[in-house]
């Protein structure tokens, strides 16, 4: 007898019950007799069953519009259902302490040599023979506080504070070669008492995503990976419910319900998620990525937020929010995210930090923000402009003095306080911590794996149709070449098609056995790259691999041949076996093809075990020979800036000028314009620019989203290979040509691209020897990298390896000053910067540009495009050219100090309304040339 669904129990006369209650006047109470009774049939049903059913109103067109109640199947629901239904945990940390043994200098660079170096050391370390000489670097230092429910708390500190160590050690993603001490908690528990990697989200600064993959298919594939989401929730709301005999409501209940379903390809969480982070206006756009156009930055980082909390997880650690993004998308997506913490109940107040920090002898100025001021007030460079303490002269407060009057102060102390009460576990949610390991069984995991990739080859189904038939043919014209040649025996052979065998069976045994030395190699290759965990060790070790794996084969050297002592290599090399089966294939013995099997699996048993079980890639980084104190000077050296500016500026140089004028560009208006009725063959981009850039003048270019700020600093700098451009450029006096030009300017590109494999002062020096003239003495060009490190203050990472972007190597602020050194070092006479603050958090990216303020004072011509920028940096701006929608100057002259000038002449314009105080500038222009604005302007004029 089949089990029963439970539908037998909703066979009630739903219609002819709405006749009797039509009769009644009042609607609300048909309504609720409506669903009183609905309620009841679900009452009835099993408990297994009764988690399937769910209620939710919907209108109906033949009612006029009035809404009926339904009951759902939750495992059953349709694109429709989900969107009508769509319309705690206290974590605390207490001297916490992060410690690591490490290699100092050039002995920490992962070379052939020292990881060989390593190896012995581990060897010798594990029989007790030897001591390691490592230096032991404090990470983190006693760091305690509380973290509570239905708050955001922010994370603040300078490059090199450490801020994601806290973040990883919170989420329980550390590393396991740290040393750590102290105690972390989430309601009284420790992290060995709970699965913390499925309690707590860690939010990575890099989007990393399938470009492929739209946004509602990202989302969907990782709350497939959450399994039951809130059938935790749902246990213990049900028995609450049935305790207290209330009728929970029907949206609450059908949302608990439908999200508690498990291994279904579409999950209702996408759905809410979507809705919450505003992501429902793209849910069907793919994600993109440099290669694939998709959604756009902000979109993407928060597609990265919600592809890690669309399960219900209770804390959220999210690292670099702000990454790659302007404050207006970055303010957008912190609204987001407050809402989803605020509704979801995720997780000393903020506004008493300034008090605090009052109470010190520091005053933060009127136009500064809290956070840049923060920041500033603890670095040794900065903290002395905000000292207001006028009864004692000012002295440089350490970090640790900052620290101790913290931990003594009445905040310090409410905070010692609430951790030395230990928290209720009686009280906690028990689904807010989760006790198992996966929330999906390993049939699911491979289902939603399985889908995904099938989902990815039948999206790119045109690339690999299109290779089956290129492989195809050119296999079949290879073939053809072999047709009615006489064979001899010195001819070497190659498939059925020239001599082997026509049997059907052999020719597959044959077939079998390539597909087998294929899966070998990659398996090969999986396990020395997931194994060795570094580039450059699996490069190396790959090629060996494949170098004994060819040459003890017994292709290319027969057995005989091979030296004793290097005949093990014969049997243990997989390519061995694959000859003897092509071999004997012919003569119909299968023995020997069980072992390329055998290689597969035991090579991507290998894959797995590593994958599962070695600590994931990590950020290599030098530690430098002398550390910082944690002072937070590590990025901010302290020095005056008259010693700075004398940094780096050694060689000598002609300072130039450039005027231009008329300045227009044109590309091709694309072809299907002409079918939307446009008659122009070409779109102009620049329309009649003309400025000039004077030496030791800093000059922003500055405009809207697509006033052609980069198009103009490309046209200028001579980097546009398409499209028309008409102008009328001198370098000085000289007419300009392009090819002495390259030699006096340098670009800073927006994108950070460098040699991965290679340090900080390789990179400038391989540039350096490229670019200066032969004259400069080899001790000249070394002393200029110097001084130019010391410029943009990576002289304590010289010895440090560039890296992969996100991975290893440099931080995102490191690796965008290494870029504007790369340039410095050809001594250029005019400098372009594209966006040189972008990826910078506002700190650093006042440190950049009060050096390359310092760059422009000694007589060089600088140009900036910047976006947005915060008040200190657009103050440090000589002059502005400022540029509207479709490539036209607005404004062009100086700024003034404290941006008088500019802001006089915006206010003199009728239509313009007066700047407010405490405003910024920068912002309040670009909000004045908006089209709505100058809409407005026109009005008023007429």
């Amino acid at each position: 007898m089949a089990a029963s669904d439970g539908s037998e129990y909703f066979d009630v006369d739903i219609e002819s019950g709405l006749d009797t209650f039509s009769r009644r006047s009042n609607a609300d109470e048909v309504q609720r007799d409506e669903m009183e009774l609905l309620w009841t049939t679900i009452d009835r049903l099993p408990s297994r069953q009764e988690k399937k059913y769910a209620l939710v109103k919907r209108s109906s067109g033949s009612n006029g519009g009035v809404e009926r109640t339904k009951t759902v199947i939750v495992t059953k629901l349709d694109m429709r259902n989900r969107s009508l239904i769509v319309r705690k945990a206290l974590d605390t940390f207490e001297k916490v302490n992060i410690e690591a043994d490490v290699l100092v200098g050039s002995r920490a660079l992962p070379t052939l040599v020292n990881y060989t170096r390593d190896a012995i050391e581990h060897f010798l370390i594990s029989l007790r023979i030897f001591r390691p000489r490592r230096h032991q670097l404090s990470i983190l230092k006693d760091i305690s506080s509380s973290i509570k429910p239905g708050r955001m708390t922010m994370l603040l500190g300078p490059p090199g504070s450490r801020k994601s160590t806290l973040l990883l050690a919170l989420a329980g993603k550390l590393d396991s070669s740290l040393k750590k001490t102290g105690k972390i908690t989430y309601n009284e528990y420790e992290l060995h008492e709970f699965y913390v990697q499925r309690t707590s989200a860690y939010i990575s600064q890099t989007d990393n995503h399938i470009g492929e993959l739209t946004v509602r298919e990202t989302l969907d594939f990782g709350a497939r990976w959450e399994g039951e989401g809130f059938v935790g929730n749902l246990r213990e709301l049900t028995s609450l419910e049935k305790e207290n005999k209330i009728r929970p409501s029907p949206k609450i209940d059908a949302f608990i319900k439908v999200s508690s379903v498990a291994g279904k390809m579409h999950s209702i969480s996408t759905d809410y998620m979507l809705k919450v982070l505003a992501l429902d206006v793209c849910s069907e756009t793919v994600v993109g990525n440099d290669m694939l156009r998709g959604i756009s930055g902000g979109q993407r980082k928060r597609v990265n937020t919600g592809e890690m909390v669309v399960g219900p997880r209770k804390t959220l650690s999210i690292d670099e929010i702000s990454t790659e993004l302007d404050s207006s998308t970055t303010f957008q997506i912190m609204k987001c995210i407050k809402n989803f913490v605020h509704q979801m109940e995720a997780t000393g107040p903020r506004k008493e930090v300034l008090k605090f920090f009052e109470s010190l002898g520091f005053q933060k100025p009127l136009h500064k923000g809290t956070a840049d001021f923060l920041q500033e007030a603890t670095s040794r460079k900065d903290q002395e402009q905000y000292w207001a303490d006028s009864s004692k002269p000012y002295e440089y407060i350490k970090v640790s003095k900052i620290s101790k009057a913290y931990e003594n102060s009445i905040y310090g102390r409410s905070l010692k306080s609430s951790l030395s009460i230990p928290f209720d576990k009686s009280k906690s949610q028990v689904s807010a911590l989760r006790k198992r390991q996966y929330g999906v069984s390993k049939w699911n995991i491979f289902q939603a794996c399985f889908s995904s990739e099938y989902l990815l080859i039948k999206r790119q189904s045109f690339l690999y149709i299109f290779k089956t038939i290129q492989v195809a043919f050119v296999g079949f014209v290879t073939c053809t070449l072999f047709l009615r040649i006489r064979l001899h025996p010195t001819d070497v052979v190659d498939g059925s098609l020239v001599g082997f065998s026509p049997s059907a069976g052999r020719f597959f045994r044959y077939m079998l056995v390539l597909f087998s030395i294929h899966q070998m190699a990659l398996g090969l290759f999986r396990t020395l790259a997931t194994m060795a965990r570094n580039m450059i060790i699996s490069n190396t070790f790959g090629s060996a691999a494949l170098l004994m794996v060819f040459l003890l084969g017994g292709f290319i050297m027969p057995k005989e041949m091979i030296k004793p002592w290097w005949v093990w290599g014969f049997w243990v090399s997989p390519l061995s076996y694959a000859q003897r089966t092509i071999a004997v294939n012919e003569f119909t013995a299968t023995r020997w093809m069980k072992i390329l099997p055998v290689y597969a699996l035991v090579f991507n048993i290998i894959v797995t075990l590593s994958l599962a079980y070695l600590n994931p890639l990590k950020n290599v980084q030098i530690v430098p020979a002398s550390t910082t104190d944690g002072d937070g000077n590590q990025a901010t050296p302290a020095k005056t800036d008259t010693s700075s500016k004398q940094h780096g500026m050694t060689l000598p140089f002609k300072p130039l000028s450039m005027a231009f004028h008329n300045v227009n560009y044109y590309v091709d208006m694309p072809k299907d314009m002409d079918l939307e009725g446009v008659s122009e063959r070409r779109l102009k981009l620049l329309s009649d620019v003309s400025g000039v850039f004077l030496p030791g003048v800093f000059t922003a270019l500055m405009g809207s989203s697509g006033a052609g700020k980069t198009t103009l600093l490309d046209v200028l700098a001579g980097r546009k290979i398409g499209g028309y451009i008409k102008w009328d450029i001198s370098i000085s006096v000289f007419k300009k040509e392009q090819s002495t030009f390259a030699r006096v300017a340098g670009y800073v590109e927006q994108n950070d691209i460098h040699s991965p494999q290679v340090t900080v002062i390789e990179s400038l020096l391989f540039s350096d020897f490229l670019r200066l003239p032969v004259e400069v003495s080899e001790k000249q060009r070394w002393d200029f990298v110097e001084g130019v490190m010391k410029l943009v203050e990576l002289d304590n990472l010289k010895d440090a390896l560039v890296g992969l972007l996100g991975c290893t190597g440099l931080s995102t602020e490191q690796r965008k000053r290494l870029t504007i050194a790369v340039e410095l070092v050809a001594n250029p006479s005019i400098i372009f910067m594209d966006e040189p603050t972008s990826r910078l958090d506002a700190r650093v990216a006042v440190i950049v540009m009060r050096t390359v303020c310092n760059t422009v004072d000694t007589g060089r011509t600088m140009v900036c495009t910047i976006h947005q920028p915060s008040i200190e940096i657009f103050e440090a701006f000589d002059e502005l050219l400022l540029l509207k929608r479709g490539g036209s100057v607005i404004y062009g002259g100086k700024v003034g100090g404290r941006s008088d000038i500019l802001i006089d002449y915006f206010e003199s314009i009728n239509g313009i309304t007066k700047m407010p105080s405490d405003y910024n500038p920068a912002n309040w222009m670009l909000e004045m040339i908006t089209p709505a604005v100058e809409e407005r302007i026109r009005q008023t004029l007429q």
